[in-house]
């Protein structure tokens, strides 16, 4: 029941990610882009974002700034999907104070542990 973002621009992560958390029973919706993220969070609650962390346009990293500075959800949980090497992914989740990293490509059982863990 809890309700979460997810933000990829890959649109095969989008749908794997999308698709495994509403079986497991989340009210997801889902972005493509950090402008199209920043646009929903704008809308609505969030109790949980899982944010790609390499997006082209705005990143993730600008894209969790920003959710940081907002109103609305500002301390929302972010899970960082990430394909960087773990010194990078680590850093970005300190600076935008994730809660976990999930590695790509996508392992579905560690997406639904992450979330489980930090929703």
């Amino acid at each position: 029941g809890k309700r979460i973002l997810v933000v990829d621009d890959n649109p095969i992560n989008l749908d794997i990610a999308t698709e495994t958390l509403q079986l497991a029973g989340a009210d997801v919706d889902a972005a493509s882009s950090g402008r199209e993220a920043l646009e929903l969070l704008s809308g609505k609650l969030y109790d949980l974002v899982v944010l790609d962390l390499a997006m082209p346009g705005m990143d993730g990293l600008a894209v969790g700034r920003a959710l940081r500075t907002s109103d609305k959800n500002a301390n929302v949980g972010i899970v960082l999907f990430t394909a960087s090497d773990a010194a990078e992914a680590k850093q970005a989740a300190q600076q935008l104070g994730a809660k976990g990293l999930v590695a790509k490509p996508l392992d579905v059982d560690d997406l639904l542990r992450s979330v489980i863990k930090h929703a």
